[in-house]
C-alpha cells in the first residue's frame, strides 16, 4: 500500500506535467474573445436602458438596489476578468450579470419599457 507521502508525491509530479495546447485551440481562443466582448457590450447596453420601477421607500426598492448591486458588480468582475485573460470565468461572471438583468425585468423591479428584444418579459 502507498504511504501518504508517496501519494503526495505522484500528486506533485502530476502537477508540474506541461502540456502543448493544439493549434485548433488558438481560434477558440479568439473566439472566446468576440463573445466576452459582445456579452460585455450587451449588458452594458441593457444597463443603460433599465431604471428602477418600483415605490420609493419599500421594501421592493431595497430588493431592486440589491440586485442593481449584483449586477454592477458581476458586471465589473467580467470586465476585471476580461482584461486578466480569464475569458472562462469572464464569460460566467457577464452571464450571472444578465441573468440578474432578465430576472428583476421579468418580476418588475426594472422598467425596460417593453424591450422584448433585450429583455426575457413576463408579458
Amino acid at each position: 500500500m502507498d504511504s501518504v507521502a508517496d501519494i503526495s508525491s505522484v500528486s506533485l509530479q502530476k502537477q508540474k506535467q506541461t502540456y502543448s495546447i493544439p493549434s485548433q485551440y488558438g481560434k477558440m481562443n479568439d473566439d472566446l474573445v468576440e463573445v466576452c466582448k459582445k456579452y460585455i457590450a450587451k449588458s452594458d447596453e441593457a444597463l443603460s436602458k433599465l431604471s428602477i420601477s418600483v415605490p420609493i421607500d419599500s421594501y421592493l426598492e431595497t430588493l431592486a438596489n440589491d440586485f442593481m448591486t449584483m449586477i454592477k458588480s458581476y458586471v465589473q468582475d467580467a470586465k476585471y476578468l476580461f482584461e486578466k485573460g480569464d475569458l472562462v470565468k469572464c464569460i460566467s461572471a457577464i452571464n450571472y450579470a444578465y441573468g440578474w438583468i432578465d430576472s428583476g425585468a421579468r418580476v418588475g423591479l426594472f422598467d425596460v419599457s417593453g424591450d422584448h428584444t433585450n429583455f426575457t418579459l413576463f408579458k
